[in-house]
């Protein structure tokens, strides 16, 4: 016998057929995501088993809509108005035609964070990571940014790290008004998301002038010195020119 549907039951029909392809689409962005890696441009990876779990579920219940929705004589009650599925569409659709992109480095000119509840313990625990009886043993040429921010943050510690070696690589940020060998070294740290990411920079000291672009990705090899005003810097010996890493945030 054939089943024939009333115009209310089209319409309803129609509204759970586009939700549960909304939920789909969602599921299907965000298991694209986790796949390219590019889902770490938003959130620490330490997310990614929840984020997963969620797709999974949006996967599940997009599918068991659509299946209540296509089999004949199942109940046609409509699961959400379409009106208020409208920015979800909007979100879902934006999600998968705009292309990710981590963090501009431009951002990093206008923040110099080291404080925060986030940051401050994301320091605390670079510190405690290292054996501080003897400081001939740190492997500082290991370190990254947010290492030697948090060894730097310290005096006393700051002091027995001069002439260390350093081997670190990061964005450059060009001050304003100082010499062509004078430059900020830069990382974003993010802790949770990027809405909580901080920017962490060094100044770095060249051993000769050289033509910087702000926003560079660059490695510097040397040591840590102080400049004419007491104040720690890197004295760069070496400095290489390098492309962004797939990775471009530091994760403590």
């Amino acid at each position: 016998m054939r089943h024939f549907w009333s115009g209310k039951q089209l319409q309803n029909r129609a509204g759970n057929l586009t939700v549960s392809l909304v939920l789909l689409a969602l599921s299907a962005w965000l298991g694209w995501r986790l796949l390219d890696g590019t889902l770490s441009y938003y959130l620490h990876p330490r997310f990614n088993l929840l984020i997963a779990l969620t797709g999974i579920t949006l996967a599940f219940l997009g599918g068991w809509i659509l299946q209540k929705q296509l089999l004949p004589g199942q109940p046609s009650g409509q699961v959400v108005n379409l009106k208020m599925l409208l920015p979800v569409c909007l979100i879902a659709l934006a999600g998968l035609l705009v292309m990710p992109r981590p963090l501009s480095n431009v951002a990093g000119t206008a923040q110099e964070g080291t404080s925060g509840s986030n940051i401050n313990r994301a320091l605390t625990e670079a510190v405690q990571k290292q054996t501080w009886e003897d400081p001939a043993t740190l492997e500082t040429a290991k370190w990254n940014l947010l290492d030697w921010s948090a060894a730097l943050n310290n005096a006393q510690r700051a002091e027995k790290l001069v002439g260390s070696p350093v081997d670190v690589t990061g964005f450059v940020i060009l001050p304003a008004n100082t010499t062509q060998r004078y430059f900020f070294l830069a990382r974003y740290v993010v802790v949770c998301c990027t809405a909580d990411s901080t920017t962490l920079r060094l100044p770095v000291v060249a051993s000769k002038n050289i033509e910087l672009e702000a926003d560079q990705w660059v490695r510097v090899r040397g040591s840590v010195g102080r400049n004419s005003t007491g104040g720690i810097v890197f004295n760069a010996t070496d400095l290489e020119i390098t492309p962004p890493p797939a990775q471009p945030y530091i994760y403590p």
